[in-house]
């Protein structure tokens, strides 16, 4: 999966009739992954989206097209406070209310069911069983498949997919435990697909709304060296040592600006995601030490020489207190 903090997947040009085999004919795991990747990029759709996590619920209004080979989106909040993203490409605008603070990574409110698929590997099976059920309910009036990734091990949660038996469009994503119960879950509760869309659908209804107060932000999609510099694996400055199976290193990133260089690493089993953070530690801060639950969100914080190691993920707790105890300095 891509991680808590972000990520980002070609976009493909296509449309329904060169999305490949049908979906009835998908048989793999790669088949229905590729299948609801392409067509949530690629399809034109427009619905309201439930996200339900921690105990609370957000309503989003999702509007998506590709519109002349660019991707569109407008990703519009329902309760809670009123935000609005609007994607063209990689040109984001954000608009939030004045008198609140900015997210604090803008370019994470988009359509959450994007963020949830994964960036599939063959390894994966070898930490997840992959269950298939076709033809299995119903998502917002429409007939879906079922895809579950059940974990192996105690070190990840599994996975659900709901996704429309027509298209390959993921209507439901839920995130469970080893008993199968559901952790998180995003869905649509109503959906159009296909439908016309123009250049007004996106178009934001905050600023249309003749409601003051709002500020909008305009930005694009930042290069790696806008948060710090990428650096190899031999130049990290800290390794973990008892990585749970299937957990690779994907990249090193070192904030120079920062004192001491902090580093943050992140691995990932091609699902989950572990970042660890490493910064000079500072006296006058209070500091994490041990475990912390935060929801489907663990962390755990310890103090290494300098530093103060701090390591995150939505993976259970045992994932994050084994990292956290088994980080080393490199020599």
């Amino acid at each position: 999966m891509r991680s808590v903090v972000s990520r980002c997947g070609p976009i493909f040009a296509l449309v329904l009739a060169g999305l490949g085999p049908s979906i009835e004919a998908a048989d793999t795991p790669l088949d229905w992954f590729t299948h609801m990747d392409d067509a949530v990029r690629s399809l034109n759709y427009r619905g309201d989206l439930i996200h339900a996590h921690d105990g609370d619920v957000d309503s989003l209004e999702v509007v998506h097209a590709l519109r002349d080979g660019v991707e569109h989106e407008r990703v519009t909040t329902l309760n809670g406070a009123a935000q609005e993203s609007i994607r063209r490409g990689d040109e984001f605008e954000v608009t939030t209310p004045r008198s609140t603070a900015l997210p604090p990574d803008l370019l994470t409110m988009g359509n959450p069911l994007v963020a949830m698929l994964p960036e599939y590997r063959d390894v994966l099976a070898e930490h997840y069983e992959f269950r298939h059920r076709p033809d299995s309910g119903q998502v917002a009036g429409r007939r879906v498949h079922t895809l579950t990734m059940a974990a192996r091990d105690e070190f990840r949660y599994g996975y659900r997919f709901q996704y429309d038996v027509e298209t390959g469009l993921p209507l439901k994503y839920e995130l469970i435990d080893r008993a199968g119960r559901s952790l998180e879950t995003v869905m649509f509760s109503r959906i159009e697909v296909n439908s016309p869309l123009d250049a007004e659908a996106f178009r934001s209804r905050l600023t249309q709304s003749g409601r003051e107060g709002f500020r909008t932000i305009r930005l694009a999609r930042p290069s790696a060296g806008d948060s710090g510099v990428a650096v190899s694996e031999s130049e990290a400055r800290f390794g973990v040592e008892r990585l749970p199976a299937g957990f690779y290193l994907t990249v090193v990133t070192r904030h120079d600006n920062m004192p001491g260089g902090a580093e943050h690493l992140v691995y990932t089993d091609g699902m989950a995601s572990i970042s660890v953070f490493a910064e000079q530690h500072a006296q006058k801060r209070e500091t994490m030490s041990g475990l912390l639950s935060m929801g489907v969100a663990n962390a755990f914080g310890v103090r290494l020489g300098e530093y103060q190691i701090t390591v995150i993920g939505e993976v259970p707790a045992a994932t994050v207190e084994r990292v956290g105890q088994s980080i080393k300095p490199r020599p």
